[in-house]
């Protein structure tokens, strides 16, 4: 019962930070967002509530929730202009880097550990996207990977590590079938698209099933 209502009051809240973030979304003077307004408040206190049910009233909620509105910010930006704004990665590495020192200072984990193990996942995701990325410009005589993509995975790496993998894996494949939807049998392969919100869906995804997963480890393992 009390999961229930937490739940709730997490989609309660959660859809009023959608009204927010779509409201800055169409203040930035590009073209608006192709999205209803209304779709982002249900989205946004859906996954709010998902978080909650998964991860239950806990510190690591709220800064996965807040990841969220930074997720779907980019992602109608992305939509609108093809566009990914240094402010929401910047955003993104600001929530880890505090919910590190507050859950540091409270005792939950260890901060100095926690902090070498996200830049360490989001080194090990950048630069050997970065280098994939070099090559395969060079081979399709076109931009393959948006510097906005880069950085966004590589922000997806700090927070889940190595499941960032089966995320791309899982973000490719969102990004093929959003591509194939909007192009509408007209195929062009090397045609630009919004790559952000297939991203941002398979990052929120991984960390809906994060935890379970590793909880499932520990139990095989001992």
């Amino acid at each position: 019962m009390e999961s229930a209502l937490v739940s709730v009051a997490f989609l309660a809240v959660g859809a009023l930070g959608g009204g927010l973030v779509w409201r800055w979304a169409c203040a930035q003077g590009g073209p608006v967002p192709p999205v209803s307004p209304h779709l982002v408040r249900l989205g946004c206190g859906l996954a709010w509530a998902g978080l909650a049910l998964a991860y239950g009233a806990s510190l690591e909620t709220i800064e996965l929730c807040l990841l969220s509105l930074v997720l779907v910010t980019l992602s109608l930006t992305d939509l609108a202009s093809l566009t990914i704004p240094n402010v929401c990665i910047v955003a993104a590495v600001l929530i880890r880097v505090a919910y590190i020192a507050m859950a540091g200072a409270l005792g939950l984990v260890d901060p100095l550990s926690l902090l070498a193990s996200s830049l360490l996942g989001a080194f090990c995701t950048f630069v050997p996207l970065l280098l994939a990325t070099l090559l395969m410009d060079h081979l399709l005589g076109t931009e393959s990977l948006g510097g906005g993509d880069l950085k966004l995975l590589s922000v997806a790496g700090m927070y889940v590590g190595w499941l960032v993998v089966p995320m791309l894996a899982l973000a490719c494949l969102l990004g093929l079938v959003g591509s194939l939807a909007k192009a509408r049998g007209h195929l062009d392969a090397l045609a630009p698209f919004a790559f952000g919100p297939a991203i941002a869906c398979s990052l929120w995804i991984t960390l809906m099933v994060a935890r379970p997963l590793a909880a499932g480890f520990v139990r095989w393992m001992f």
